[in-house]
């Protein structure tokens, strides 16, 4: 097919359930803002137009649901893809007018484009304006339509942005990850599920859960509403106390809930009180994005569920919660069948009002969110994420427990012609005071009036920015002077933030971090936090060298020591055990506390460590390398920390190329290399044979298919609990994240992420001579059966008795299992059998 026309059409594929969702409500009510989502970034910075165009025109053509319209056939939407479209970013220059007049001009740049309909049949669905503020000022207001974007892609779309933008402006490659699938891929997906025995059971729970409900709403308190809803969309914001706002995580932990789950109880509760109901119906999205190649992917994967939830009838906070919980839970396990197929399956039941004939089940939505886009420089520029204006109300009323780095905000939007300001003021209040009333006594009732002296500053405007500090908020209750804990203190403060990481009652916080249950990010969450706390940061190699309560408040009390990691260039050495001196060192690398085990299952002395990019400064530096130099950077570290002494390079996954890489480059040094251990580590020449979509899809749903199979066996066995049994399901986890039971991710845990990501790319560019030395390779039970007979594509890289010796677990958690048991006696076994390692350089330099 010929690609020469902007317009040309690359191919049609079925629309997915969302998309078919937002064609039919653009159906019912055309150019209706509901059906739009919007965002605004504040740029600062030098970002000229021109750049920040290229970028949009960058990202657009990177994601296919971007160059995506939908056309009827049949009566019913597919999707086209394009192969290209045109795009003009828009350019509003206002650094002439006074500064005060700055916001109310940018609303109304924004509620223009957002009131502006779409033609769906006409992409991109998407328009964006650049606003000149100021020297080195600006907004950009973007707008799409809910048919290609949803909330997640306005985060991936920021950050793309601005990567791209730099990429423009510097020359220095966008670190972007590689998508495999496309937005299509996933409506083929989902066309192929609606047949499958679990969508059927799914309809069943939505059948039996939904029956006999009755349509939720709050009545209109203004005169003669219209038939007609969504006339006059209002936003307010009402900041939670400082106190309630710092606590609510801990006490919905202690209370085995979620921020979510506790928000959800406070809301249906004054819900039930404000109308009578017997119960309350809330709508609630889910991300819909429950596998991992679906998460770089701008378009609309989410769904919305419905929360049948009882009134409290005089029940206590922590009663009413549990009953919460356990229907929140429910319905999370079972948020993949499309709203579309439960309405055909439980026909929602008519409204009393016409006016809420548009929301199926309920006229309230309730939802969560972690804030805005989180601020990115980008060198000579920053992007940073701000509340945006408020095109309409899909739900006449919606309340959104929004939670960022200053606390906790109830963000309400409603329809202004259906409901006052002053109700919904009083409406949030209450929710507050309940939340208030959950966190402080969770065993008292829960609409009892709240402590004296509790309020919220409230700000109505019908385009409010949020965010905002109160001002003169309180500290967090329990904070203390910088520099003034005492060690005990310090010890007792510790003790609750591990307390609510691991579950357990404080005083039983006093051991191992690791004996206790703690894992790798786990780890990272609680120094992260513990930095937070405390305005002192512990770096990973001083925590691992004592991981108890103890150990860890020394080093954060006043004057205590610190112990940083060894390192020159873009790495870091973190020791994980000492041994013999002149004795091999085992050198595991990235994922610190991923290898923190296998410290203690190799022989008596043995030197383990761990080589790692210590932060962000550090691989920023390496973004600008190549395969060859981020290699040798690696063994300068390690041969100038290590001098004369053989060391034997571990990595798992990606991390094993460059185990490999940086084995090279210390051979070529005169460095002895006796052995290279690799787990789950395949060539990057094999994955250039990539398969077509449709095989690659299959795969990933097999693939997947295994992963629950594994699991649901070993918590079946006993040797997997509940909740860390969903922590290791993609849907189950993405879900438990979306519902608050799992926190964003740290600074420490994205920059891992970002790490491992960097070196695939490096690594598939790379070329990889032949390593005539010593090698052991690890298949864990994630791996196909071709990969023993493939050698990991290493064929003619390592030698053809290269062995590939099983692991029983799945990817790494077959190391946090008792591989590194099997993995260490294997290694140990080697080394001895090498004779203690007496003379000789093992590598290519020995050739």
């Amino acid at each position: 097919m010929s690609r020469q026309s902007p317009q040309t059409s690359i191919e049609r594929f079925p629309a997915s359930p969302a998309q078919a969702r937002f064609w039919f409500l653009e159906r019912v009510r055309p150019g209706n803002p509901d059906n739009a989502i919007t965002l605004r970034w504040r740029v600062t910075g030098d970002l000229p137009t021109d750049a920040l165009e290229a970028a949009f025109r960058a990202v657009i053509h990177r994601h296919e649901a971007l160059r995506t319209c939908l056309v009827e056939e049949d009566g019913a939407p597919l999707q086209e893809v394009r192969d290209a479209v045109d795009f003009k970013l828009g350019l509003v220059d206002i650094r002439a007018l006074p500064i005060d007049d700055h916001e109310a001009r940018i609303a109304r740049i924004a509620a223009d484009m957002a009131g502006e309909p779409f033609d769906l049949g006409r992409p991109p669905l998407l328009r964006a304006t650049h606003v000149r503020t100021g020297p080195g000022r600006a907004t950009l207001l973007v707008t799409a339509h809910h048919c290609v974007f949803d909330g997640w892609s306005g985060g991936l779309l920021g950050r793309e942005i601005g990567a791209l933008a730099a990429e423009g402006l510097t020359g220095r490659p966008a670190d972007l990850p590689e998508l495999s699938l496309h937005y299509p891929d996933y409506a083929l997906w989902q066309e192929a599920c609606a047949t499958s025995p679990a969508r059927a059971d799914e309809i069943a729970f939505w059948s039996d859960t939904l029956a006999g409900a009755a349509h939720f709403a709050l009545p209109p308190d203004v005169a003669d509403p219209p038939a007609e809803p969504g006339a006059a969309p209002r936003r307010l914001t009402l900041p939670l106390p400082a106190d309630v706002a710092a606590r609510l995580p801990g006490a919905a932990a202690r209370l085995g809930a979620s921020p979510f789950m506790v928000g959800a109880a406070a809301a249906s509760a004054v819900l039930a009180a404000e109308t009578g109901a017997p119960e309350v119906l809330l709508a609630t999205p889910v991300s819909g994005r429950d596998e991992v190649d679906l998460e770089p992917l701008v378009g609309v994967f989410v769904n919305t569920i419905v929360l049948r939830l009882p009134a409290p009838d005089g029940a206590s906070g922590a009663d009413h919660l549990e009953r919460t919980r356990a229907a929140v839970e429910a319905a999370l396990a079972h948020q993949s069948c499309p709203l579309e197929e439960v309405m055909r399956a439980a026909p929602p039941p008519r409204p009393v009002d016409p006016g809420e004939a548009r929301t199926p089940y309920t006229s309230v939505a309730f939802g969560l969110s972690r804030g805005f886009l989180e601020g990115v420089d980008h060198g000579s520029f920053r992007i940073e994420g701000e509340m945006s204006q408020t095109p309409g109300a899909l739900y006449p009323l919606n309340l959104n427990l929004v939670g960022d780095g200053d606390g906790w905000t109830l963000v309400i939007d409603h329809d202004g012609a259906r409901h006052s300001d002053e109700r919904i003021a009083a409406l949030g209040q209450r929710v507050i005071d309940a939340l208030g009333r959950l966190v402080e006594t969770p065993s008292a009732p829960l609409l009892d009036a709240p402590p004296a002296g509790r309020a919220a500053r409230s700000v109505v405007d019908a385009a409010a920015p949020a965010g905002a500090e109160p001002a003169g908020a309180a500290a967090p209750a329990g904070a203390e002077p910088a520099g003034a804990a005492a060690p005990c203190e310090t010890r007792a403060r510790l003790a609750r933030l591990w307390a609510d990481l691991l579950g357990l009652p404080e005083e039983a916080c006093a051991g191992d971090f690791f004996a206790l249950g703690g894992h790798s990010i786990l780890a990272l969450r609680m120094l992260a936090r513990a930095e937070a706390e405390f305005g002192r940061k512990v770096e990973v190699a001083a925590f691992l060298a004592d991981p108890t309560l103890d150990g860890l408040a020394a080093r954060l009390s006043p004057g205590g020591a610190d112990a940083g990691a060894e390192g020159a260039g873009t790495w870091s050495i973190v020791p994980l055990r000492g041994g013999d001196r002149g004795g091999p060192v085992i050198a595991t690398v990235n994922q610190t506390f991923l290898w923190h085990g296998i410290a203690r299952a190799f022989a008596p002395g043995r030197t383990v460590v761990n080589l790692t990019v210590p932060d962000r400064a550090a691989y920023t530096r390496q973004l600008g390398m190549d395969g060859a130099t981020v290699a040798d950077d690696a063994a300068a570290t390690l041969a100038g920390a290590f001098p004369g002494r053989p060391l034997v390079l571990v990595g798992h996954c990606a991390d094993g190329l460059t185990a490999l890489a940086t084995a090279h480059a210390l051979a070529a040094r005169g460095h002895d290399v006796p052995l290279l251990a690799l787990t789950d580590a395949w060539s990057p020449e094999d994955a250039e044979t990539a398969p077509p979509r449709a095989v690659a899809l299959a795969r990933r749903v097999g693939s997947g298919l295994m992963r629950w199979s594994h699991y649901l066996g070993r918590a079946a066995r006993g040797r997997l609990g509940p909740r860390d049994l969903a922590r290791r399901l993609g849907p189950v986890l993405r879900l438990m994240r979306a519902a608050g039971l799992e926190p964003r991710p740290t600074e420490a845990e994205r920059l891992a992420w970002e790490v491992n990501a960097h070196h695939q790319r490096v690594w598939a560019e790379h070329d990889f001579g032949p390593w005539p030395g010593e090698a052991l390779l690890f298949a864990t039970e994630s791996q196909p059966a071709r990969a023993a007979a493939a050698l990991f594509g290493w064929r003619g890289i390592l030698t053809e008795d290269t062995p590939v010796l099983p692991l029983e677990g799945w990817h790494e958690d077959a190391l946090l299992g008792g591989g590194f048991e099997r993995m260490a006696r294997v290694i140990d076994l080697r080394l001895d059998r090498q004779g203690g390692l007496r003379g000789g350089t093992v590598g290519p330099a020995a050739r």
